[in-house]
């Protein structure tokens, strides 16, 4: 995109003519109303085919879980051997469970408590369904009470013990001041309680794990027709735009060096800030020794819109951060947040605005509602890579202040050295990258799509109790946060730093950057050598400035200067 976006000299030497520039080195909207329709049309087919893939991509394929209802009946060893049992107050669905828990007691696991504790004390269960808590001593009734686990209960919070109720149930225990866990329960409670008796171990019913991999067609159709859009895109780019663009620095001052532009003559130390205001009228001006900071490359309106859009989404992430643990359904220390994980699914961690919607429409209303903030974390991504490559290129820029370079160029001749990817350099460009990666990954964690298959306690699937909707996870968006801090500071501290100065700062103006490719007219092949920005000539006290393969020394505070007039 930012080598469609880049002009060609010949549409710079026509913006130059009518007293106005364009931007080098990076993507600008100033570029696309100047370069040729065609590069803008496919420049604007690549970015509008970007927004679905955000929206999208993540979702395209997806796992749907299981979570399976049960039934928890406490029971002696009396009603393992057999023997007859009563359900007071419960309908005949309860009395025909029972009963074939009892007939198929042989094909039931063993289970210690603590392994029981660990295999029920989970969300949604998945690879197991009714249990037979065997507790200790003698009842007249075997069966002492059952117990119902709905997909939608709070944890199974009967592993940290029940009390027995009326008409054979089991209720919970009341726990005050935290919520039952699998820790809590192994290693915070005295005894494992069912019915207010101690376990001895735990018969329980193995199935087969029914999760699915599902793929969403009408997603990976968008997704696939956006992709072949940006192929065919850059197809055409490499068939239609075949005449060089000036991506980088050194594409646009090999170019002046080798013709320069008549429309820049007699402005070699002409600034970026005065072509922003009006066209300079080439008379002598004074040098002026000056530091410029880093922002004002970039610009002070686009430094301070940069980072001001990355602290609002900041700001955003607090207020989620605050709704999500005001509704996380357990307890909000930082240890608690932390076992609920890092994108993990818990019923405690469910957006419950309203009834999930199932079939396509559900579906697609949770993919957009998960995989927006991906926009936005892209468009922070662009700003600050245009922020970052706009700081780097000006400090290029005022390196040639101070050392003779070889220039950076897309296609080297000569002494040229090959650029880097595009315009930033990989000092740059790594660590972005990595913290973009880091965050587009962070962010898919603390808000995902979360589809949960529920199956009734025959085993059936019950598609109205289904789950489709959304997650959140508490610690990621802790880690988003903190993250987003560190971006949001380093491009506060990086904007403050200050160039070496020695030169007019051009920031990524193509017309300053003309103004200063002048060299004297016997020197040939400028670009193809190392070269150096300074003071290449002087005429009846009037010296003149300009990149040049030649020696030449740093101008002088409040001397005049002014550009070659003989072009």
């Amino acid at each position: 995109m930012q080598c469609l976006c880049s002009p060609t000299r010949r549409e710079v030497d026509k913006a130059h003519e009518s007293n106005t520039w364009l931007d080098i080195g990076i993507q600008s909207f100033r570029n696309l109303m100047k370069i040729r329709k065609g590069r803008m049309i496919l420049w604007v087919l690549l970015a509008v085919s970007s927004i679905p893939l955000h929206l999208m991509f993540n979702s395209a394929i997806f796992v749907s879980l299981t979570a399976n209802e049960y039934i928890v009946a406490a029971v002696t060893e009396d009603f393992i051997s057999g023997a007859e049992w009563t359900l007071d107050g419960s309908d005949d669905f309860h009395h025909l469970i029972v009963s074939q828990m009892q007939q198929n007691i042989s094909s039931y696991d063993r289970l210690e408590p603590e392994d029981c504790i660990r295999e029920y004390g989970v969300d949604y269960l998945s690879s197991r369904r009714h249990t037979l808590v065997v507790v200790s001593g003698q009842n007249p009734d075997p069966l002492l009470g059952i117990l119902d686990w709905m997909y939608d209960d709070t944890q199974n919070s009967w592993v940290c013990g029940t009390t027995q109720g009326p008409n054979n149930t089991l209720e919970t225990i009341p726990i005050d001041n935290f919520d039952c866990s699998v820790h809590v329960a192994l290693y915070e409670n005295e005894a494992f309680l069912m019915a207010d008796r101690e376990v001895d171990y735990c018969l329980s019913q193995k199935v087969e794990d029914r999760c699915r991999l599902e793929f969403a067609v009408p997603i990976m159709i968008a997704v696939l027709s956006c992709n072949f859009v940006k192929l065919l895109c850059m197809v055409a780019t490499i068939w239609k735009c075949r005449e060089p663009t000036f991506v980088t620095l050194g594409d646009a001052l090999s170019s002046f060096l080798e013709d320069p532009d008549r429309n820049t003559v007699g402005m070699c130390i002409a600034r970026k800030k005065e072509f922003e205001n009006a066209w300079p009228d080439g008379e002598p001006k004074r040098w002026d020794v000056k530091k410029h900071f880093r922002f004002e490359a970039v610009g002070l309106q686009r430094w301070i819109g940069s980072n001001t859009m990355c602290a609002v989404a900041l700001i955003a992430l607090s207020l989620a951060l605050k709704y999500a643990i005001h509704y996380t359904t357990t307890a909000s220390d930082i240890k608690t947040l932390w076992d609920l994980g890092f994108g993990t699914v818990t019923s405690a961690s469910l957006i419950r605005w309203n009834t999930p919607i199932l079939g396509s429409p559900g579906l697609m209303k949770n993919v957009l509602l998960a995989n927006s903030p991906q926009i936005i974390l892209s468009m922070l991504y662009i700003v600050y890579n245009r922020m970052y490559t706009c700081m780097s290129f000006s400090k290029e820029w005022h390196d040639l202040a101070h050392r003779r370079l070889a220039l950076r160029v897309t296609s080297p001749r000569g002494s040229q050295r090959s650029t880097y990817f595009l315009s930033l350099p990989y000092r740059y460009l790594i660590p972005i990258s990595l913290v973009s990666i880091a965050t587009h990954w962070i962010l898919s964690e603390s808000l995902f799509l979360v589809a949960i298959d529920v199956f009734d306690e025959h085993g059936e699937l019950d598609t109205s109790q289904s789950i489709l909707t959304c997650g959140f996870s508490c610690i990621a968006l802790i880690f988003l946060i903190g993250i987003g801090w560190l971006v949001l500071i380093a491009g506060v501290g990086m904007g403050l730093r200050r160039y070496n100065g020695g030169m007019p700062l051009a920031g990524s103006c193509s017309a300053a950057l003309s103004a200063a490719c002048h060299p004297a007219v016997d020197e040939q092949d400028v670009a193809l050598v190392p070269v150096k920005w300074g003071v290449v000539s002087i005429s009846q006290g009037v010296g003149h400035c300009a990149l040049s393969g030649r020696y030449v020394c740093p101008p002088v505070t409040f001397r005049w200067y002014r550009g070659r007039l003989d072009d």
